[in-house]
């Protein structure tokens, strides 16, 4: 075995080891000179010192075995260090076979645990360094949130890849040392993997940040697999990053700066003696990986570089080009379109006479007006005149072409049945508009997410544009304008919710600028505002009739002695709302029997009431 000898900072009372120990020599650090090449060395010093002695430990070619120092704690975790009584560890450290280990290295300094550039406290709360509580950590991120900017970098790796890109901050370890980072990016990080590994972040807005802050302090863990939008990985043997603003970062939990970092990963250049076998990764230290698309780069990095985070992720060009495209196409009304719109109209006329749902649904399936509306929400949110009177234009021609449609084949239809299917497109409510909005949100992000669209059959179903504008048509058919009336007020409060709530979608999902939108969406508020009058009077009277719903009684009831099994059929306001009953007993009721009902039902909703009685016998 090599000569032994035993580095430490004088903290360590001596006398007892060196009695137990006779061939070990001890040398105290910066005082006597260090051990020639070769020679098996045990360290008992802080992180800073280890760090001062590295370079000889690699050039020297030493065995080096590492005891727990209170003030070592990067040092320790990351080559293994075991804890436990030192004389027993000194005994069984001059035992053990050293095995060569890769080493990480920042601007010639060695790496023991990580390497933290920009804005990622937070992401390295393991790291006992940081006295910091998730919750503090939050708040403190929170806080600041506004004045949070992505920076650019450029990284260049072992293969000469140059990556132009716009980070909020980036780690940078290497892995096979047990680096202290939080455990949301174990599941990221392969223990096996020799090479360094970049963890970059860059949220494109201030939701995006927020929305990865609380996922990563609540739930705790990103997969490898599944990368969130606002990080990205990179795996190489040697990397360089330079800013042309210089780079704030800190090493082991030591703020330092440079104009660029030269970080490597040293092949096995430290003989270790370990008491622990660790496996080594099989891993081609020299190949890259590269996971970094989906972050800012190109011309986003101009865009989003050293500004203030926008509320919401604006899209680039490149992202919303093709988006935008499909959305011109939707706008104009081919012969396609003015086919289904025909053919839709059709089905939902025949399946309102014939008062059958199945039929109305396959109509709102086939119906085409939804793509237009959407094409017309996103003309608002760019302030795109020609988008908006394209799209304006298709819808106006459809609904000419479906009325007329819908009043042409109520002539030919010999049938004057006002059916259920009818009358429920006749009386919209605030409900309504809810559903409008909410199937115009899920219509735009199902148009800007391909792997959603084919959801869009769901969202037309939800929505029913075509059915009320087919009792529009039936209506004007049969010269009933009070229906024809209600069924446009639906037909309408669809129209603008689904416009509305479409453009907020694609201004939160970045697809336009605020300042663009402010025109087009006011006037959208201004419609709103009108049509959402009648939509709150119905709804107030909707909720005033399941108030009277409520309180009329049913069931079996005495009135005046006989028992009657009562059925409320119906309520119409008014003046005196008109209650519609239905009457079921063994014999004969008379007036006195409907003046006993008529009295209990005004007792119970405070008012005077007109009663409409069906009689019924059972025997």
């Amino acid at each position: 075995m090599n000569q032994a000898f035993l580095l430490h900072d004088g903290t360590l009372n001596l006398d007892p080891l060196l009695e137990a120990f006779p061939d070990l020599h001890a040398l105290r650090f910066g005082q006597d000179p260090l051990p020639d090449n070769a020679a098996r060395v045990l360290v008992y010093l802080n992180d800073e010192n280890i760090k001062q002695v590295w370079a000889e430990v690699q050039s020297r070619d030493w065995e080096l075995g590492l005891l727990p120092h209170p003030e070592s704690k990067y040092a320790a975790r990351a080559f293994s260090a075991p804890g436990g009584k030192i004389p027993e560890l000194i005994a069984q450290l001059l035992e053990a076979k050293p095995v060569a280990i890769d080493s990480l290295s920042c601007n010639g300094t060695p790496v023991f645990s990580s390497i933290i550039i920009g804005e990622l406290l937070v992401f390295n709360l393991k790291d006992t360094s940081h006295a910091l509580s998730r919750w503090h950590a939050l708040t403190t991120m929170v806080a600041r949130f506004r004045q949070l900017q992505l920076h650019a970098y450029e990284l260049m790796t072992a293969t000469e890849q140059r990556l132009q890109v716009a980070l909020l901050g980036m780690m940078l370890m290497e892995q096979n040392h047990k680096p202290m980072f939080g455990r949301g990016l174990q599941d990221i990080l392969d223990a096996g993997d020799r090479r360094l590994s970049l963890v970059a972040v860059a949220p494109r807005s201030v939701t995006a940040f927020l929305w990865l802050l609380l996922k990563f302090l609540f739930s705790g863990r990103f997969s490898s697999r599944n990368l969130p939008d606002s990080i990205g990985v990179l795996r190489t043997q040697k990397l360089t990053i330079a800013s042309g603003k210089g780079i704030n970062y800190q090493l082991d939990g030591i703020a330092l700066g440079a104009k660029s970092l030269q970080c490597e990963v040293q092949e096995k250049s430290v003989r270790m003696l370990q008491l622990q076998n660790r496996e080594r990764g099989n891993t081609d230290i020299r190949k890259d990986q590269i996971r970094m698309a989906h972050l800012p780069c190109g011309s986003a990095v101009m865009e989003l570089a050293d500004k203030p985070l926008p509320m919401f992720h604006h899209a680039s060009e490149d992202e919303f080009r093709e988006l935008f495209r499909s959305l011109r196409e939707n706008a104009i009304a081919s012969p396609a379109f003015l086919m289904l719109m025909v053919l839709s109209v059709l089905l939902a006329v025949t399946g309102l006479f014939a008062n059958s749902a199945p039929v109305i649904i396959g109509a709102m399936i086939l119906a085409p007006l939804m793509s237009p509306i959407i094409s017309l929400a996103m003309g608002l949110a760019r302030a795109d005149t020609g988008l908006v009177q394209s799209a304006s234009k298709t819808l106006l021609g459809g609904v000419s072409l479906a009325l007329l449609c819908a009043i042409l084949a109520t002539w030919m239809i010999p049938l004057t049945t006002l059916t259920s299917e009818m009358q429920s497109r006749m009386t919209p409510t605030l409900l309504d508009l809810g559903v409008a909005v909410i199937s115009g949100i899920a219509g735009a992000y199902a148009n800007a997410k391909e792997e959603v669209a084919r959801s869009l059959a769901g969202v037309a179903i939800a929505v029913a544009l075509v059915p009320p504008l087919s009792v529009v048509g039936i209506g004007l058919g049969w010269g009933d304008l009070a229906m024809a009336g209600g069924a446009m007020l639906l037909f309408t409060t669809n129209l603008v919710g689904i416009a509305l709530s479409a453009a907020l979608t694609f201004l939160v999902l970045g697809f336009a600028p605020f300042h663009l939108a402010r025109k087009g969406m006011g006037v959208s508020l201004g419609f709103l505002a009108i049509i959402a009058i009648p939509l709150f009077l119905s709804f107030d009277d909707l909720v005033e009739k399941s108030r009277i719903y409520r309180v009329l009684p049913q069931g079996k009831v005495q009135l005046l002695e006989q028992e009657v099994e009562l059925t409320p059929l119906d309520v119409t306001l008014g003046q005196s709302p008109r209650i519609s009953y239905k009457l079921v007993s063994p014999t004969q009721l008379n007036d006195r029997h409907l003046d006993a009902l008529k009295q209990i039902i005004q007792d119970k909703i405070e008012t005077e009431v007109e009663l409409e009685a069906e009689l019924r016998l059972r025997r």
